[in-house]
């Protein structure tokens, strides 16, 4: 594990400590000890990366695209507790930050800025044409297609549960019939805005196990790496060995 991913995790404590304090601190607070230990860990990353004979191997058009889509998805997935759990609220707070700090260490990644292994600050992965057969990827493809399709069912089904439950009538009126609950407490919504919950919270969990194992079957069974590019094992081991050296 590289020593900007262990700053990460130290940063992401960080936030998990903040938020089991509830709401014993304001929000300004917060933000500041949230920038304050931000700022510690990239002092500390700066100063560790100057040991190493790290050269920043550039971008591409892929990369950036990827970079994008990386804060792309993390504001939604941000953004599916807004309506239940706001980050005005000191409680949820903490949660937010630690999802920035996870989705900006991603991006960073995306760009080539950070790794994840400490190796790959000594050691740069040589270049490797694929000989991969053209269904093999085609399969791999649908399969991201798939489940990104069912993630964003997921994030929708969250999202608009949260505003579904939040605009919800305490007792029933002529529009809202549909008794809703959450944790106990029940509203009423009209009969659309629960049909359509229904269909999205039915896609996640049809979506959600099918999507585990079908990545299973073809990862371990058909032998199609999820992740194509990713080292294997050995090389890891090896890259390992070299950095230490």
């Amino acid at each position: 594990m590289s020593y900007d991913f262990k700053l990460m995790f130290v940063y992401h404590g960080s936030m998990m400590l903040l938020f089991a304090t509830g709401q014993n601190l304001s929000l300004a607070t917060e933000v500041a000890i949230a920038a304050v230990v931000l700022s510690a860990c990239t002092l500390l990353a700066v100063r560790h990366r100057r040991k190493t004979p790290w050269v920043w191997l550039g971008i591409s058009p892929s990369r950036l695209l990827g970079a994008a889509a990386t804060v792309l998805l993390g504001g939604l997935f941000l953004s599916a507790a807004v309506p239940l759990f706001p980050p005005t609220n000191p409680g949820a707070l903490p949660w937010y930050l630690a999802g920035l700090g996870i989705i900006l260490f991603a991006t960073l990644h995306t760009l080539r800025l950070v790794a994840f292994a400490e190796a790959d600050y000594f050691t740069s992965p040589a270049p490797r044409r694929s000989s991969e057969l053209p269904w093999r990827r085609l399969v791999r493809l649908m399969f991201c297609i798939f489940f990104l399709v069912v993630w964003l069912d997921g994030v929708a089904s969250f999202y608009y549960f949260g505003v579904t439950f939040r605009d919800g009538s305490p007792i029933p009126t002529a529009a809202q019939t549909e008794p809703l609950s959450n944790h106990g407490k029940v509203v009423y919504v009209a009969p659309s805005q629960k049909r359509l919950l229904t269909t999205l919270q039915t896609g996640m969990a049809f979506g959600i196990p099918s999507a585990f194992l079908l990545g299973a079957i073809l990862h371990f069974i058909i032998g199609i790496k999820l992740i194509p590019n990713a080292p294997t094992l050995e090389e890891w081991r090896r890259r390992r060995e070299q950095g230490s050296g």
